[in-house]
């Protein structure tokens, strides 16, 4: 699963043993004096594109195939673990070792073995259709192609389209070593070697205990569901993914009766989201990391994030209970694939209805251990604390129901949540078993370990408010090895520590002792004496969703260590930095951007510009949609982003570029016929337009005959605020915001109605002046004597003020009660009196990027973060 150390941990491990002998240890640390020269860091060979032949590149060809796997007993068994996948075509290895090469853009040559016999192969810009013929076992076996239509477009000069589609005509055979497939030529002329892309395991890697349940389970791989706007009531699409399925064997057979498990590669799902316009993946996939990591108690018995919308989430989650962990934490589990995630027994409707076991299902979401895929489950369930159906609803509870709706939930929520979990069918304890003895052979037990993380950033050391920023990330590299040592990379030195985990999963806490330590005088401006120091200091750590990114905490409001993955780093486009006036475009997505060869989504990937990029735009597509940014090179020295995922800055000149040649020729698409839509009758109503700051409006409508309702406000997602067809909701908003209640109609279109709550004395008519700051390393603290910290929220979404010492600027936005901030440019003064007055300023700034939240009450101001926590309190003045 994950990748072998890429730091130089041989190198280091002949220091410290050419070394031991004459090394002194100390009580606090073995220090061992450099005997070679500085640490020089590894560096991989460039890889030149084949012409006519393709360059030299020895790769030592496997001789022999591995020995099957032991096949799960209550897995069904799979014919091939090569058919339904589609494979990355990455290396060719020539036998005599002469012309092999590492393939530069795998996802442009990939290939699909259908379980029906056909095949499909995309050759860059080319595709071919086509007949199988194999047998053997699961990890060897004669393997041959029989092609048939094959588009025959033109590549280009530096494409392997002729190459690739020539070698598969002559495969002989196959097998399967770790996952990789290989492909041998005719006469042992060569392999072709292919990964699996962004789906890095099989479901051969996969085991599960239904624990008794009365359900077989097959897991098998389901193809991408490319994304689509049309689907009722609303956008669907998956990438390719697992499914584990309970009680049948093909995915077309599921139905919501049955149980399902899913296993989603994170990066993928959303970067085709983003990549249409649609955050609501992204937004989604955060707000499940954040309540896996911080699970309130008591739990919300609504609205609880979930994904993916597939599995049948259709409309609002109006009912949740028994909200909880399904694996214990605080513990090192070895086995256990997906340690970060909760659950609950909740449902998904359109209207408000009476609360029965119809549609009821346990719901796990969560994590592998290693942040690389979401894990879903779904599991129907009953009790006899509920009637079966609406038509076992008593008289009393419908009473209940048409007086208040809303009470009557609460009660009901309040009733279930005292049972013990027991009261279901099956018991919920059985199927939070179920989820922990998932095992995914491979998967680390800690999403810590086995990686190579790059230092990228110090959101605040001790006795310092700066952010510092690692100008050469590749000179501060860390690796948390199984066998319990983190190897460390420290600009010139080298560091061997022993640690220990208390916990496992994608958080936890840990414990890093001292351990042998090269003592080299690097260069002025080093941060090596710094980062050994902070990784013998943290204590706990964070694997954010989708494995690229970590985040290790120093304990005493020490701050916090930012790193990236070494994979991530070296696939990330950091583009010239413009001239001040240039045509500019700046990446807004939280997830970052996918940069391509062309503008379209069929266009291969060259990289990724992280959020916050800012790149030279030097034209734009026909069609307005992509903007052509400077990269030096790449093709013409220019890259192309979607404009749904950046703003732009003094673009009205930049010319309009033609899109390269196509990777694959474009299909017809007849135009849609005209058809009349009917009218929908909406009543949307508001209590009153106009509100004090900290006062209540109450929206209501009415809505029937259509697919789906969203009721949200301008500035958010409308997918994450799905409602029923009628209902009311008491609004609060602490800035003017206009509410749109919106609708799928039954022909698939849409209607709306929008009404503007006129805020007075809100967010941007003060200047708010600091009374109170809370944080887990300072508790409740007041500012110091004799200091002023304050905010100014601009209506033009300008965020302005004093920190203490420092005067700080940034930006803002605010709908609703929701606040998000992001910092900009900062004074630099050091202040020495009062004292204490740095950390408290490195304090304060660190919790205004942490807001979320804010509700203005008599004239006071309360920022919240993302767990709810009051962090900030100001007064007007």
């Amino acid at each position: 699963m994950k990748k072998t150390y890429l730091l130089m941990i041989l190198a280091l491990l002949m220091i410290l043993a050419a070394c031991s002998d004459e090394a002194t240890p100390t009580p606090e640390q073995e220090v061992v004096e450099p005997t070679a020269e500085p640490f020089e860091e590894p560096t991989e060979a460039p890889v030149e594109e084949p012409t006519e032949a393709p360059t030299e590149m020895p790769i030592e060809e496997p001789t022999t195939a591995p020995e099957p796997e032991p096949v799960v007993e209550e897995a069904a068994t799979v014919e091939s673990p090569i058919v339904g996948v589609t494979w990355y075509w990455e290396q060719f290895q020539d036998t005599a070792d002469l012309n092999s090469f590492a393939v530069p853009t795998p996802d442009k040559y990939t290939l699909l073995l259908n379980a029906d016999g056909t095949v499909f192969a995309q050759s860059d810009c080319n595709s071919a259709f086509g007949e199988y013929t194999t047998e053997g076992d699961e990890t060897s076996g004669s393997l041959t192609f029989s092609f048939g239509p094959t588009t025959a477009v033109y590549c280009g000069d530096e494409s392997l389209d002729d190459f690739y589609r020539t070698r598969l005509q002559e495969v002989a055979s196959y097998f399967m070593q770790d996952g990789i497939l290989h492909l041998n030529l005719f006469a042992d002329a060569g392999n072709m070697v292919f990964g699996r892309g962004p789906l890095t395991i099989t479901p051969e890697q996969i085991s599960l205990d239904t624990q008794g349940l009365p359900y077989d389970w097959q897991a098998v791989v389901v193809p991408e569901t490319p994304y689509d706007e049309s689907q009722p009531p609303g956008p669907m699409g998956i990438p390719e993914h697992i499914e584990v399925l309970f009680g049948v064997t093909e995915p077309s057979e599921w139905d919501q009766s049955l149980p399902i498990m899913y296993i989603i590669p994170v990066n993928a799902y959303r970067d085709m989201w983003a990549e249409a316009g649609n955050e609501s993946v992204s937004q989604t996939v955060e707000l499940i990391q954040q309540q896996a990591f911080v699970l309130t108690s008591p739990g919300p018995t609504s609205g609880i994030p979930a994904l993916p919308y597939e599995a049948g989430l259709v409309g609002v989650n109006d009912f949740s209970v028994q909200v909880g962990r399904a694996t214990r934490q605080g513990v090192v589990n070895e086995t256990s694939a997906t340690q970060t995630g909760y659950r609950f027994d909740g449902r998904w409707v359109q209207d408000a209805n009476p609360v029965t076991n119809q549609g009821m299902r346990y719901v796990y979401q969560g994590f592998t251990n290693d942040g690389y895929y979401l894990v879903s489950f779904f599991y129907p369930t009953t009790t006899s604390e509920l009637p079966d159906d609406a038509g076992q609803v008593s008289a009393e509870v419908q009473e209940q129901i048409n007086a208040s709706y809303q009470d009557y939930l609460t009660a009901e929520a309040e009733r279930l949540n005292a049972l013990p979990t027991s009261a279901w069918d099956p018991d919920l304890a059985t199927l939070d078993a179920l989820v922990g003895s998932l095992e995914i052979e491979g998967m680390v037990a800690s999403g810590l370990q086995e990686e190579t993380w790059l230092w990228t950033e110090d959101s605040g050391q001790p006795g310092s408010s700066e952010i510092v920023q690692i100008e050469d990330p590749t000179l501060y590299q860390v690796n948390y090895g199984l066998d319990g040592t983190v190897q460390v990379q420290a600009d010139c030195n080298l560091a061997q520590l022993p640690y220990t985990l208390n916990q496992t999963g994608m958080q936890g806490g840990m414990l890093v002792q001292p351990g042998p330590v090269t003592l080299a005088q690097c260069s002025e401006g080093s941060h090596s004496d710094s980062f050994i120091n902070s990784i013998q200091a943290s204590q706990n750590y964070r694997v954010l969703a989708g494995g690229d990114f970590l985040e290790l905490v120093l304990p005493a409001g020490g701050g916090t260590l930012k790193l990236v993955n070494l994979d991530t780093y070296e696939n990330t486009v950091d583009p010239p930095a413009p001239e001040p006036g240039e045509p500019t475009a700046t990446v807004t997505s939280a997830v970052g951007a996918n940069v391509r060869t062309g503008p379209g989504t069929n266009y291969p990937i060259i990289g990724v510009a992280p959020f916050g990029t800012t790149g030279r735009v030097v034209g734009v597509s026909a069609d307005t949609d992509w903007w052509a940014v400077y990269a030096p090179g790449v093709p013409n020295e220019q890259a192309w982003v979607a404009a749904s995922v950046v703003e732009v800055e003094n673009v009205e000149n930049v010319p309009t570029i033609p899109a390269p040649p196509p990777p694959t020729e474009p299909t017809p698409v007849p135009s849609p016929t005209a058809t009349s839509v009917p009218s929908t009758g909406i009543t949307f109503t508001a209590s009153r337009t106009t509100i004090n700051a900290g006062e209540t409006a109450v929206l209501s409508w009415s809505v029937e005959g259509v697919k789906a309702v969203y009721m949200f406000p301008v500035g958010g997602n409308y997918l994450n605020y799905p409602t029923t067809g009628q209902g009311s909701k008491e609004v609060r908003p602490g800035i003017t915001t206009t509410y749109i209640l919106s609708v799928i109609n039954l022909d698939d279109s849409t209607s709306s109605e929008s009404i503007e709550i006129t805020v007075a004395n809100g967010l941007t008519a003060n200047r708010w002046l600091l009374q109170s700051y809370s944080s887990p390393a300072t508790g409740l603290r007041t500012p110091l004597p004799g200091t002023e910290v304050t905010a100014r929220f601009e209506a033009n979404g300008n965020l302005s003020g004093s920190s203490g010492c420092n005067d700080y600027s940034g930006t803002f936005t605010a709908y609703d009660e929701v606040l998000t901030i992001g910092l900009g440019a900062s004074t630099q003064i050091a202040c020495g009196t009062p004292e204490g007055i740095m950390e408290q300023e490195g304090t304060y700034l660190s919790l205004l990027q942490q807001a979320v939240r804010f509700d203005i009450s008599a004239g006071q101001l309360s920022v919240f973060d993302s767990s709810g926590n009051r962090i900030l309190v100001y007064l007007a003045g």
